[in-house]
């Protein structure tokens, strides 16, 4: 007998040959790697960081000194337990946003937009499976009674949607003006 968490934290239990796919363990790896692509094509290409870069630097900066003289670093470096607060979920996203702003291909945001898309349907999908209590049927993890999509955390499902309906606003606009 082996005791299933909920799904915040855990998407698979640790009873399936040890694999744990924890949200904050990619949120480590992909800011160092995002941080490496980011301070290597502002090296490569000697562009001066723009203001808003400048400023989300000191964002960035301030995160880090925070982060250092905190009274619990554990909670400041990966946030309280299922919630992905911390530096590392900070960075992540900071640097994402650095790399995306870089991309100037057209057809290539064309295409992820129509990627955010299909995920937005997913999404809601998902979330509305697991408003009617279907999704726990099928997926026997899914324990919880929030609406969570596939994001582990409502709160931020809420965020994420948001995001997403000002892209896609923002692409359905913009392909209306050309």
């Amino acid at each position: 007998y082996h005791q299933l968490k909920y799904v915040h934290n855990y998407i698979f239990p640790k009873a399936i040959d040890g694999v744990i796919f924890r949200l904050d363990i990619y949120y480590r790896y992909f800011a160092v790697i995002f941080a490496f692509m980011h301070f290597y094509e502002l090296y490569y290409t000697k562009e001066k960081p723009s203001l808003s870069n400048c400023f989300l630097y000191l964002f960035l900066g301030m995160t880090i000194i925070s982060t250092m003289f905190s009274y619990n670093q554990n909670i400041a470096l990966y946030g309280y337990p299922n919630r992905y607060e911390g530096m590392f979920t900070l960075l992540f996203y900071g640097f994402l946003y650095l790399n995306c702003q870089k991309v100037k291909d057209t057809d290539y945001v064309k295409k992820m937009t129509k990627i955010i898309i299909f995920y937005t349907f997913i999404q809601l999908f998902t979330v509305i499976l697991q408003l009617t209590g279907l999704f726990s049927k099928v997926i026997y993890m899914y324990k919880t009674g929030d609406a969570i999509g596939l994001t582990e955390n409502c709160n931020f499902l809420g965020s994420l949607m948001c995001m997403i309906s000002m892209i896609t606003s923002g692409a359905f606009i913009l392909r209306v003006e050309k």
